[in-house]
């Protein structure tokens, strides 16, 4: 057992689920997590594909959801190879050494206010203050009339539960399908994104 004075403490990390854009290009590249030093990348790699290695500097592109693009060159800290389905799930670790114009402060400011977020699907407007009142102080709540609201929240990146509510069983069901259908094919703002980043329903 390691000594209280030996630990190192890790730094918070947030979900962020977005397409990131790598040089040397990674194609298929989405974020996991980000903290203010790094971020957490996993990617599908074709056979042949040139992928860095531990201690390779590379450069990333990322969306932050309400905001410009930042960009970043970084150092892979870490990387693990996983197969699935026939191919290679390439996860990387990048630490943050240099950020393009005022990234770093835009990151910073992101992170600062960062709240989880959840969608509340077809909650009717009366029961919407309960719904509030039991969550709010925890998330930042974004509350959906549509099925195709709720899809256009859940590419954002930064949503973290699906709540689905209301008195139509049938309506909810299918809503349920439609986001399992879109995070089982992959079928989302870009292609590429792994399964487990979906929303929990």
């Amino acid at each position: 057992m390691q000594a209280a004075s030996q630990m190192v403490t890790r730094e918070r990390r947030f979900p962020l689920h977005v397409p990131v854009l790598v040089r040397p290009r990674l194609p298929a590249c989405w974020s996991v997590n980000l903290s203010r030093s790094g971020i957490g990348l996993v990617a599908n790699a074709s056979s042949g594909a040139t992928v860095p290695a531990e201690g390779d500097e590379i450069a990333v592109e990322f969306p932050l959801p309400d905001a410009e693009p930042v960009s970043a060159r970084g150092t892979v800290c870490w990387r693990a190879d996983s197969r699935s389905d026939g191919h290679t799930i390439v996860s990387l670790g990048v630490r943050f050494v240099e950020y393009a114009e005022d990234g770093q402060l835009r990151l910073t400011r992101y992170l600062h206010q960062h709240r989880q977020r959840a969608i509340v699907a077809f909650c009717p407007a009366g029961e919407r203050h309960l719904v509030r009142q039991a969550l709010e102080p925890e998330l930042e709540l974004d509350f959906c009339e549509s099925s195709a609201e709720v899809v256009q929240k859940l590419d954002r990146g930064d949503v973290a539960a699906l709540a689905i509510c209301g008195h139509d069983a049938e309506r909810a069901s299918a809503l349920a399908e439609q986001v399992a259908e879109r995070a089982a094919s992959g079928e989302s703002g870009e292609p590429g994104q792994q399964r487990d980043l979906a929303a929990r329903v």
